[in-house]
């Protein structure tokens, strides 16, 4: 895991390194989750799963676009400008500081409020905006 130096200028981050196995791309925002399955847990293998029992193995937000059997970069902890919200079949109002994390539902990519089954989640929300279909929104990682 790689820190950044403590500025004044830039919010201290931690980036940590995985392996994206999920069989497709996970792209800018969308979080990284540990394999889990006997066979694919390996400690470094990532996945782009997003239901409710993914929270416990939540690594970050991808930092760019991590193809299939690449490395990619994920934010840890600290601020991320694009984290991936996901779709819903109504409006809601993500508040800032509402917890985001995986929902209940493992429909669409990303990390909401809606449907988190805890009062925590490792992303909070660092804006207000109205979400039905997916977007994205500025927040503060706490991975670690």
């Amino acid at each position: 895991m790689e820190f950044q130096a403590i500025n004044r200028d830039d919010a201290e981050r931690g980036v940590g390194t995985w392996t994206n196995i999920s069989g497709t791309t996970i792209t800018l925002g969308q979080s990284g989750h540990l394999a889990t399955a006997a066979a694919s847990n390996t400690g470094y293998g990532v996945v782009d799963n997003k239901d409710a029992n993914s929270i416990r193995g939540f690594v970050g937000i991808a930092l760019s676009n991590v193809p299939n059997t690449a490395v990619g970069r994920f934010t840890t902890y600290g601020y991320a400008a694009s984290v991936e919200t996901f779709a819903l079949g109504t409006s809601i109002t993500i508040t800032r500081g509402d917890p985001l994390g995986p929902g209940a539902v493992n429909a669409s990519l990303g990390v909401s409020s809606a449907g988190l089954t805890t009062a925590y989640g490792p992303v909070i929300a660092l804006e207000t905006i109205t979400v039905s279909a997916g977007t994205y929104v500025k927040g503060w990682v706490r991975a670690m």
